[in-house]
């Protein structure tokens, strides 16, 4: 009897499971959270807020000046998702927004940002860069 060969029954079989295990792989890249790299930026302590308060900026700089902080990377089951983890997670550090987001991937399930805080004339985070429009 050959091992090697691969029956119409066996070829189902590993189908089924494949498909089977398809859910569990996504699930899985779902539930990843948003991490944040910050860039040595001094910063007053800073509260959390609510996700909402965290602004989003898709396709335009903020309108007033920004310091960049941290570098995000969030991962979800498609860009909506992932923009939504990172914007909890810039949430939970208390920062202004996210913007120059860039994601990639199959169904773009990965996504990446700049979080920022409005430049209040803090002296320590002028070593950072500023940004402005």
């Amino acid at each position: 009897m050959n091992h090697d060969a691969a029956t119409p029954r066996t070829l189902l079989l590993r189908l089924a499971i494949s498909l089977a295990l398809v859910p569990l792989s996504v699930g899985c890249t779902a539930s990843r959270p948003a991490w944040l790299e910050h860039r040595g930026v001094a910063l007053e302590e800073r509260p959390a807020r609510p996700a909402d308060q965290v602004e989003v900026w898709l396709d335009e700089l903020p309108r007033r000046d920004i310091v960049v902080v941290a570098d995000l990377e969030g991962r979800g089951v498609d860009s909506t998702s992932s923009i939504r983890k990172m914007q909890e997670r810039a949430a939970l550090a208390g920062l202004d927004g996210i913007y120059w987001i860039e994601c990639r991937g199959a169904r773009a399930r990965t996504c990446s940002a700049k979080a920022f805080v409005y430049d209040r004339g803090d002296p320590l985070a002028h070593d950072a860069s500023i940004a402005s429009r």
